[in-house]
């Protein structure tokens, strides 16, 4: 009697336990479903690793490059001009082939060149002020999260070349996006491909 009794509280413990792991499973696999895709384009006209899109849109930059930075830059601002994009350039590129793109609110430690058109969103719709949720909802799960302060920076990376079809498409060893969070909000993002 006494075994059955205990036979027979384990298999509902199981049970139990069973059906709470694949609750657990299910709602990660939602969050997880919508997987990385990432972005190469800001306002659907300026494109990662595209000369001709940058000439076209905000005209020869070379000259005007930021040579003592890191990696030589450029910045514009927004149309409202409140926020900046920034070109980053990789030593060995073409003239004009920014490798990265960074957004964030403006300062005046940037030294602005001419307004853009147009609010600076990517082509998954991703812009300064969104928050952590619709970022998750957009791009799925982060790889990492970092703290810095009161900053919270999601971190997604693809680093598959033989495997990803986007790093293959642009030739390219890897591809990073980062976003930073101030109490929740998005106050700048970078994304691109890793110098190596």
């Amino acid at each position: 009697m006494f075994r059955a009794i205990n036979l027979a509280f384990f298999l509902m413990l199981s049970i139990t336990l069973s059906s709470q792991v694949k609750g657990q499973n299910q709602n990660r696999g939602e969050e997880e479903s919508h997987g990385f895709i990432p972005d190469s384009t800001i306002n659907n006209c300026i494109k990662l690793w595209n000369e001709v899109s940058v000439v076209r849109n905000c005209g020869d930059l070379m000259g005007s490059l930021d040579t003592d930075a890191d990696f030589p830059d450029v910045f514009f601002c927004g149309a409202e001009g409140t926020q900046y994009l920034r070109f980053i350039f990789h030593p060995g590129s073409c003239n004009n082939q920014f490798a990265e793109f960074e957004v964030g609110y403006s300062s005046k430690k940037y030294p602005m060149m001419k307004c853009l058109e147009k609010g600076i969103v990517t082509e998954s719709g991703i812009g300064l002020g969104i928050n952590t949720s619709e970022l998750k909802k957009i791009k799925g799960v982060p790889d990492s999260i970092d703290k810095e302060g009161s900053m919270q920076i999601y971190h997604y990376l693809i680093e598959d070349t033989d495997r990803d079809p986007f790093l293959k498409k642009y030739n390219a060893y890897m591809y990073h996006a980062d976003y930073y969070f101030n109490k929740g909000v998005l106050v700048r993002f970078r994304f691109g491909f890793v110098y190596l």
